[in-house]
């Protein structure tokens, strides 16, 4: 987004006279927005390159993390390649456009984080949960994370972080559990960035249909949730009830509009997400400061900015892996990856079982779930696998799960780490491999009976 470059420019001349960043971020939702009613993918060009404008002008801030180097590895190969093989260029670059509405969808559900926080919603878990038994406090953190990610995305994670750290004994267990509420809305609706990317990848696969599959993995996560893991022990916390009322109210306006922009206004779920995030926290921000409206939309125009920032590394390799994508799709390299495909991966449901378990063990080693993810997806077939498209969609939302659970570098780990001041060694393979084992496992069984071909 090239607003950092003007942002930077306009506060160094000691004003700013326009929100920067919510004027660039509003044309990047606007044109993802165009570009799903249409069905054009030149408007969701125009919101990529709105973000590549931005990594070009912020290239210290990625180029520096993991994240973006391999970013740019995978860029320069996917160009090669395409420049070489590709008849038709255009196709690459839209299979890329496309994970625009990512990225919208990541900075959209930032905009939810301090609102919640300024409710003292993380006073209100805190009181609640000290109220139960030490045994069942893990699996309320599960459902309660769980929940909050639905509207908050990563930022529940936060807030659970933000009420627990130094809280409860063991932490370890608080942010582990954290960590399976937030990855177990995924399979409920797209609470994450990788679900986004996934739905973008099937889109023949309805919100309704996946929830067929989605509710039954969800409820037997949450239950190895419980029972996997040591009770928690923690102080009795006070809180305000009124403003766990407001804080709830707007989580509440959230889910609903999130329902209407869905099923009124025929947007998916990713955007609808994204544009109920967008009204709500604006909202609530401009009638909270709305006498000073000018010093509400600079204090969220900062919080905006101070998310793109932070979301840069990720940005790159979302768009990256789009270019990936669309590489696969040239027919040379789609046939021979399906012969190697076809060769090394088993049929049935031991393929799918060698997904689940492999790609999350490949991305411990540092590598992010959406390299395998491009690579594979193309190539790997519902057919194939004996499964039908739900099963499949539901097969790499595990995946992506399992992976974000285990893998040091994932976004999950870094603001767990963060929220709780955690090292992640306690909390990657240490702390959810059995979980990630023993769910993998189970989710192969519940696709091969719910979704056979």
């Amino acid at each position: 987004m090239s607003i950092s470059t003007i942002s930077a420019v306009a506060t160094g001349a000691g004003s700013r006279t326009l929100p920067w960043g919510l004027t660039g971020f509003a044309a990047a939702l606007a044109a993802t927005c165009a570009g799903e009613l249409s069905g054009r993918v030149a408007w969701d060009a125009a919101a990529a390159l709105l973000f590549v404008f931005g990594l070009a002008a912020g290239w210290r801030h990625w180029l520096n993390s993991a994240s973006g180097r391999v970013a740019l590895v995978i860029t320069l190969g996917a160009v090669g390649f395409g420049a070489t093989l590709a008849s038709d260029p255009a196709a690459i670059a839209a299979a890329a456009a496309h994970m625009s509405g990512v990225v919208v969808l990541m900075l959209c559900v930032a905009l939810l984080r301090p609102i919640f926080a300024d409710r003292q919603l993380d006073a209100a878990l805190a009181a609640t949960l000290a109220r139960l038994p030490p045994a069942v406090r893990p699996v309320a953190v599960v459902f309660a994370s769980g929940a909050a990610a639905l509207g908050l995305s990563f930022g529940a994670v936060g807030v659970v972080g933000a009420t627990l750290a130094r809280r409860v004994v063991p932490e370890q267990v608080a942010a582990c559990s954290a960590m399976r509420g937030l990855v177990l809305s995924m399979l409920l609706a797209p609470s994450t960035a990788s679900v986004a990317a996934v739905m973008a990848t099937y889109p023949s696969v309805s919100w309704s249909a996946a929830l067929t599959i989605g509710i039954p993995l969800s409820l037997i996560g949450a239950l190895l949730g419980g029972i996997m893991v040591r009770p928690l022990a923690m102080e009795p916390t006070v809180h305000h009830g009124a403003n766990v009322a407001v804080a709830l109210g707007i989580l509440l306006a959230e889910l609903a509009m999130t329902l209407v922009a869905h099923f009124v206004l025929g947007l998916s779920m990713t955007l609808a997400i994204s544009v109920a995030s967008t009204v709500v926290a604006l909202g609530c921000s401009l009638y909270w400061g709305r006498r000073d409206v000018a010093g509400a939309l600079e204090r969220v125009d900062g919080q905006m900015m101070e998310r793109w920032t932070a979301i840069m590394p990720e940005t790159a390799l979302f768009l990256s892996c789009g270019l990936l994508v669309g590489v696969m799709q040239i027919p040379e390299l789609a046939n021979a990856a399906k012969s190697v495909a076809a060769i090394a991966l088993p049929g049935g449901l031991w393929g799918v079982a060698a997904i689940l378990f492999a790609v999350p063990l490949i991305t411990v080693a540092g590598i992010h779930p959406m390299v395998p993810f491009a690579v594979l997806a193309p190539i790997v077939s519902a057919a194939s696998l004996g499964i039908t498209e739900t099963g499949i969609y539901a097969m790499w939302i595990v995946t992506f799960m399992l992976s974000m659970l285990l893998s040091p570098i994932s976004v999950l780990t870094m603001v767990t780490v963060t929220s709780f001041g955690i090292p992640a060694h306690q909390i990657g393979l240490r702390g959810n491999g059995s979980y990630a084992a023993v769910l993998a496992a189970a989710a192969t069984l519940v696709i091969g009976l719910l979704c056979a071909a």
